[in-house]
């Protein structure tokens, strides 16, 4: 009895001396706003009026002055810093099925008179999706892009078609270096073709803020 009293103790006391898990400082999860929202010619969403970004990153200046995303057990001295002026956010939700993912991350380029608008989730999480947003004057379209494959010989991608698609931005004409805010809504069909054939229905909202480059 006494043998197993002090097994006892010297497990509770091994647990109580563990260190806590550190936090991922990398993870933020979206909340899904009402539905309605994501149609709305307005801009009144929490999201949008937030003084900072959504989240914050460890950081480093590289040799061209800017910040970068990296892992904090890669720098000596890492500092959590607000990366606004430098990084982009976005709270878009894919839903597949009941599966909900998340593309935190955007990238906004200008050419001319087209905007470029890149949706990912790096660096939070394995990025296995992207959307690409395209604004040409006043015409726009979406590419919705999966990011993986598989070690098979067999495997085939399955083949995504853009069904129902909404932009809606903040002004109608950008230049580098200005403020871009915008929502988008996608129904999206994904024809599977591996291992068996099937079709399922993708859904996404998203939210998005960024400077353009």
């Amino acid at each position: 009895m006494r043998h197993s009293r002090l097994i006892i103790s010297f497990l509770l006391s091994s647990i109580s001396c563990r260190q806590p898990l550190q936090k991922e400082v990398y993870t933020k999860q979206p909340k899904l706003e009402r539905s309605i929202n994501y149609s709305l010619d307005h801009f009144q969403e929490s999201f949008f009026n937030e003084r900072h970004f959504s989240y914050k990153q460890n950081v480093q200046i590289d040799s061209n002055g800017k910040f970068r995303f990296t892992n904090a057990n890669n720098i000596a001295n890492s500092a959590l810093m607000d990366t606004t002026r430098y990084y982009h956010s976005s709270e878009t939700i894919i839903q597949i099925d009941t599966t909900e993912l998340y593309l935190r991350n955007c990238k906004a380029t200008v050419k001319g008179d087209s905007v470029k608008i890149v949706f990912s989730d790096d660096p939070f999480s394995d990025n296995n999706y992207e959307i690409e947003a395209y604004q040409v004057k006043n015409d726009f379209f979406f590419n919705y892009n999966q990011t993986f494959s598989l070690p098979d010989s067999s495997y085939k991608k399955p083949v995504f078609k853009v069904v129902n698609q909404s932009l809606i931005l903040d002004k109608k004409k950008y230049q580098k270096g200005d403020n871009i805010k915008g929502k988008i809504v996608l129904v999206i069909f994904g024809f599977h073709h591996w291992d068996k054939k099937y079709t399922d229905t993708i859904r996404v909202f998203g939210l998005f803020k960024t400077v353009v480059e």
